[in-house]
């Protein structure tokens, strides 16, 4: 598993898939003005800001397939080991049984040892692009934006991956759009 945090100038920004996290670090690596390092979940006391953007749990989850789907398409091989490439029904088969990165839990990837929720600002991922300034002097870079011709079934298991979700959609539903602080 990869380090969750990345601290430019006593902000710490986390680092989930699907939700952000490939912008953030393209963005931060290359503004070469700051020094940039990455933390796990209890490496981060120290730091005063610490912010996530969380996606809304079922559309990063059709994030996830377009995704994958396209990096097999575009001749990915490592992308079959990681997931089923067919059908959307097949993915979502996957989904329910198997973890991964970048469909499990989004507030358990930002959960320390002891259980304790490690963000002191919680943005809807949708904000980022309003957002971001507030943090950062860089220009964002949207990344890894997925393509969305590829066909799903918004109703197929709806009921357990809403299931599935459930810690992220009570969070995303009572996540509010806050101006931040300074």
């Amino acid at each position: 598993m990869s380090k969750t945090w990345i601290v430019q100038n006593n902000v710490a920004f986390a680092l989930i898939p699907k939700s952000g996290s490939s912008s953030i670090k393209s963005t931060l690596y290359n503004h070469t003005d700051h020094y940039v390092r990455y933390h796990w979940n209890d490496e981060i006391d120290h730091v005063d800001t610490r912010v996530m953007f969380l996606r809304e749990p079922i559309n990063r989850i059709h994030s996830a397939y377009r995704f994958f789907k396209n990096q097999h398409e575009l001749g990915c091989k490592h992308v079959g080991n990681w997931c089923p490439t067919g059908t959307f029904e097949q993915f979502i088969d996957h989904v329910l049984q198997q973890p991964n990165p970048h469909w499990d839990s989004q507030v358990k990837q930002v959960t320390d040892k002891h259980g304790l929720y490690v963000p002191t600002i919680t943005h809807k991922f949708e904000d980022i692009g309003e957002m971001w300034s507030h943090y950062s002097d860089a220009t964002l870079n949207h990344k890894n934006a997925a393509p969305t011709h590829y066909d799903i079934d918004a109703e197929y298991r709806i009921e357990e991956l809403l299931a599935h979700t459930e810690d992220d959609m009570l969070l995303w539903n009572n996540c509010t759009y806050v101006t931040p602080r300074g």
